[in-house]
This record gives structure tokens, sequence and C-alpha cells, in this order.
């Protein structure tokens, strides 16, 4: 959704807007990670599925790449890391729950 990858990105309210409409057609199951921006493509998924829309979505998400500007290594599988990563996660995907989360 926000990787940037591409020159011509869609604005976050139209990467919702896309999303939303994705599970009105059908769509149910949604994987992103932390570095997919970083961040930004779970604060997406986040905001799109908040509240009713969440009931049926399965939600992926991936952790072990240290992001933090901190961080002293690039892959990180400390379990440490895993629970502060996943209760990151959980913010930015605005749920209390993790269908599938991937290390």
């Amino acid at each position: 959704l926000s990787s940037n990858i591409y020159k011509n990105s869609a604005s976050n309210e139209d990467a919702v807007r896309l999303v939303r409409r994705a599970i009105e057609l059908g769509v149910t199951h949604f994987d992103t990670a932390i570095v997919y921006g970083p961040f930004t493509s779970e604060q997406i998924l986040g905001e799109a599925v908040k509240g009713t829309a969440r009931k049926g979505v399965v939600l992926a998400t991936k952790t072990g790449i240290d992001v933090r500007p901190t961080a002293t290594r690039p892959l990180n599988s400390s379990p440490e890391y895993i629970r502060e990563s996943c209760l990151g996660c959980l913010e930015r995907l605005q749920t209390d729950y993790i269908d599938l989360f991937y290390l």
C-alpha cells in the first residue's frame, strides 16, 4: 500500500478507501509488515479495518527486521524485540489481535 517503490503512490486516504472497497468486494486476507513504509502499511490497514470492518478480516503481519533508528543489526528475533514489535503492530493495526504473525 505504501512501499513507495512506484513514483505515483496513492495517498494514505486513497489507500484506506481502496482497502475498504476490497473488503466490500469480498477480500478477507490482508498481509503487511513492519518494514512496509516502514509502519505505514500497518497504519493504513488499521485505519481501514477498525471497528466493524475488522470482523471477518484476516490480518497477517511480519517482524524480525529491526527498523528502529537505534537498531544495531537489521535482523532481530530476540524475544524482547518480538514482544515489542508485536505490541507496536497491534497499536498500528488498531486491533487487539493479529491473526498471523510471521517471523
